[in-house]
């Protein structure tokens, strides 16, 4: 069988791969997607749904360091770390400490902030040419205080936000309660953040995304990734081929998509993906890793390093339940988690545990959700049985993204560690990256975005 060809081989097709798919589609180029998962599963299934473009200021600061022993101890906190994986992640938190030096934040500072208000655009225009517009809600974000001290402790962040464009509004707890009036009474304060956005159903997402990327002519390939040839024809035109490890199968441009139903795109995938020699040529011009938590170990052949951390997410899903009244995403200032409506019931996110790829989730941290959300809603019910998830985020030290090229090896690209920010920075990422694919002039600096600064 002849070698599959195309302009752009992108590895991971999470929200991020998806993206830049359609986007590079759109400029005329060919792309050849590669996951072993189905697409839109892992991060991009499991995240809280919300478009926070107030989220400027990076997690890598003085005031997280300072918090960082306090809430390690406190079995209700928001963040955990995993004990068996203390030494071997002291790395990242050397770097991570680095990163929160003043000096530091403020570059990190002014490029989310760019990114987000170019963000913004960017989602908005996703929505509309890819027919997105039934999976989303633009009617903000609602962070609730229920104490003074955390309210007036956020003020500087507040002021850095407005002096960035970020919109908001400050809320008295009637105010408050006029925009859910199922929140507890012990509320004190609320900050309305008005450009935000949420997804009612982040896996519908994915996969419109995905059925308008195979429709528009893309192929895409299920199977593990294990490294990469370069040069697979001397150097005459492609500049990689895939090696495959594993079982793989191809779903390829065909008229039965015509009777492809989007809410059905799993099976629909099971039931037509032919299988495919994993010794066949897969090759490209330009190979773009967005594997999320996976891409350090592809890239490390290429001589580059990325810290990225597993920062461990977890939700409870509650399926089902609906409170009327209830259309605006809730952020807990104290409890450090999100409730966001969603179609089919109510998603519960935010815990962290820093820890290891291979060590197994601690269901604690997702129980730990159920058991917070009662206190700040106490007209919900949680299930016996709710579903739970978990996905590992991958992060850089810094919180910041790594966008960009690699040195030494033309054609060579990366999109990825978008951290909980990925759904959000999706949109603006994919453009970004299109630009530097095509070495168009950059919009803003991204200098902070180089996938080498840990090499």
């Amino acid at each position: 069988m002849d070698p599959m060809k195309a302009d752009n081989l992108i590895i991971g097709a999470g929200i991020i791969g998806l993206q830049l798919a359609r986007k590079l589609q759109q400029d005329g180029q060919s792309v050849i997607l590669i996951d072993q998962q189905a697409p839109g599963m892992g991060c991009s299934y499991g995240n809280a749904g919300i478009l926070a473009f107030e989220e400027i200021i990076p997690l890598a600061r003085s005031e997280t360091l300072m918090a960082l022993p306090q809430m390690m101890l406190d079995g209700l906190s928001p963040l955990s770390l995993n004990k068996r994986a203390i030494m071997a992640n002291a790395p990242w938190f050397m770097k991570f400490t680095l990163a929160a030096k003043r000096k530091q934040v403020i570059r990190g500072t002014r490029t989310l902030a760019n990114m987000m208000m170019a963000g913004t655009k960017s989602w908005h225009n996703t929505i509309e040419n890819e027919g997105l517009s039934q999976h989303f809600k633009t009617n903000g974000l609602l962070r609730v205080f229920e104490s003074n001290d955390q309210f007036y402790s956020e003020e500087g962040d507040r002021n850095t936000q407005q002096l960035e464009g970020v919109e908001l509004d400050l809320l008295n707890p009637d105010e408050v309660r006029a925009l859910n009036p199922h929140l507890t009474r012990t509320i004190k304060h609320g900050v309305l953040y008005k450009n935000s956005m949420h997804c009612l159903n982040p896996l519908a997402v994915s996969q419109q995304l995905f059925q308008n990327f195979m429709l528009a002519g893309g192929t895409f390939v299920k199977a593990p990734v294990s490294g990469f040839d370069k040069n697979p024809d001397n150097g005459a035109h492609y500049r990689f081929r895939a090696l495959m490890d594993g079982p793989a199968g191809l779903l390829a441009p065909s008229n039965r998509m015509e009777k492809w139903n989007v809410a059905e795109t799993d099976q629909f995938i099971t039931d037509h993906l032919t299988q495919l020699n994993q010794d066949i040529g897969i090759i490209a011009q330009n190979l773009i890793i967005t594997a999320g938590r996976a891409s350090d170990s592809l890239l490390a052949p290429f001589g580059v390093s990325l810290p990225l951390m597993s920062e461990r997410g977890y939700h409870q899903m509650l399926n089902g339940q609906h409170l009327d009244g209830f259309d605006i995403p809730i952020s807990s200032a104290e409890r450090g988690f999100l409730t966001t409506p969603m179609a089919n019931g109510i998603r519960l996110a935010g815990t962290v545990e820093f820890t290891r790829p291979a060590f197994p989730p601690y269901w604690n941290r997702a129980a730990l959700l159920g058991k917070q959300v009662t206190d700040l809603f106490p007209d919900l019910k949680i299930m016996d049985q709710p579903e739970q998830w978990f996905g590992d985020r991958p992060t850089l030290p810094d919180y910041l993204p790594a966008l960009g090229a690699i040195p030494h090896h033309k054609g060579l690209f990366v999109a990825t560690g978008h951290q909980h920010l990925g759904l959000t920075l999706s949109a603006v990422s994919a453009d970004l990256m299109l630009g530097l694919i095509k070495q168009d002039a950059a919009p803003f600096e991204l200098s902070a975005l180089d996938p080498m600064r840990y090499s």
